[in-house]
């Protein structure tokens, strides 16, 4: 009794991989289960045919299938399939095995995470930073970082890129921009909309200590960098396509399209800030926390939050009727708002 009480006194409750270990042990209940859940049983399912297909029929990366084409290949368009793939080499260890996609997903998540963490701490106390990841794992990311699917997987390792991105500005080492590089190119490429977050770069770029050469470095990688993204959507998928007549997983519409479907359907689509992202007392903690900043003239974290608002907002209409229709589309945001809801804790 004695040393359980020990362990108990001495125990760190502001270590955040004690926390991030215990969610990840939650998580790994049943994670064995198919992918018959409260929702999104669909999108799951896609993902997991098209490792599978990877696995049985052609390891192409280039042409994912899906099964239910009819007599057409099944041959689609779509994000560039690299948690799919992922599955598909895991199953040429083990055999194939759907639940593969969870446990990648949760691994990546949970590793986001810790690199959100590790981020907000470089500019900001480490309880702010400590409060924002709690928030974030009791967030909407905690159901979705174990589901088949590529939402928060990619959102996390674009965390992984800003984090290295942030390091190659105050460091003004090559290997944090190759990392920088490296990453954001793989979480684009599987998810395009998270790369709205790269619009926070911009604040560098009017900081006095920046320097030319800085700037030009990292405009040309970002340049490298948009040239495969936009082969792959902007010209491989409509090939597909077009070529293997079948067209399935969405990838956007018209701007205008977009305005339209936020504005006939506002309840679900701010539903997905005050209900889906944080729930309601996260949210208040959200709004709280914007007010704490504007009143304490917290620049960096309101810079933060402009920028990020603008480049999502530019997804929103994108996205339109996706946007408010479905709940996941809110996850690449749910840091921005984590981070502010950690300030507003912490000022309590």
């Amino acid at each position: 009794m004695n040393y359980l009480r020990q362990i108990i006194n001495n125990f760190n409750y502001t270590e955040i991989r004690v926390w991030l270990i215990l969610f990840f042990v939650i998580r790994l209940f049943h994670i064995t289960n198919p992918p018959l859940e409260v929702s999104h049983n669909w999108r799951q399912t896609t993902v997991a045919m098209v490792a599978r297909n990877f696995y049985e029929n052609d390891s192409n990366i280039f042409y994912p299938r899906i099964d239910f084409a009819g007599n057409k290949t099944g041959i689609t368009g779509m994000e560039f399939p690299v948690l799919n793939y992922l599955i598909y080499l895991f199953s040429l260890v083990f055999g194939y095995e759907h639940w593969f996609g969870r446990l990648i997903n949760l691994v990546m998540s949970t590793i986001g995470v810790y690199f959100f963490y590790k981020l907000v701490e470089k500019f900001f106390k480490s309880e702010i930073a400590f409060f924002s990841a709690m928030v974030l794992l009791f967030s909407i990311w905690f159901p979705y970082s174990r589901k088949i699917m590529p939402d928060t997987f990619s959102f996390s390792l674009m965390i992984v890129a800003l984090y290295y991105g942030c390091n190659y500005f105050t460091s003004n080492r090559k290997q944090d921009l190759f990392l920088y590089s490296i990453f954001c190119l793989i979480a684009i490429l599987s998810k395009l909309p998270c790369g709205y977050i790269v619009i926070v770069f911009l604040l560098y770029f009017f900081k006095n200590d920046t320097t030319l050469k800085q700037k030009i470095n990292f405009t040309v990688i970002n340049i490298i960098i948009v040239v495969p993204i936009g082969l792959w959507y902007f010209y491989w998928v409509p090939y597909l396509n077009k070529t293997f007549d079948f067209y399935h997983f969405y990838m956007g519409d018209s701007v205008i399209t977009g305005i339209k479907e936020l504005y006939h359907n506002k309840f679900n689509t701010c539903s997905k800030f005050f209900d889906n992202a944080l729930k309601y007392i996260g949210f208040v903690f959200f709004v709280f926390g914007i007010y704490q900043l504007v009143k304490n003239k917290n620049k960096l974290l309101f810079y933060i939050l402009i920028t990020s608002s603008f480049g999502f907002f530019i997804i929103m209409l994108k996205a339109g009727f996706a946007f408010h229709h479905h709940s996941y589309y809110i996850i690449p945001f749910v840091p921005i708002m984590a981070l502010v809801c950690g300030y507003g804790i912490s000022c309590l």
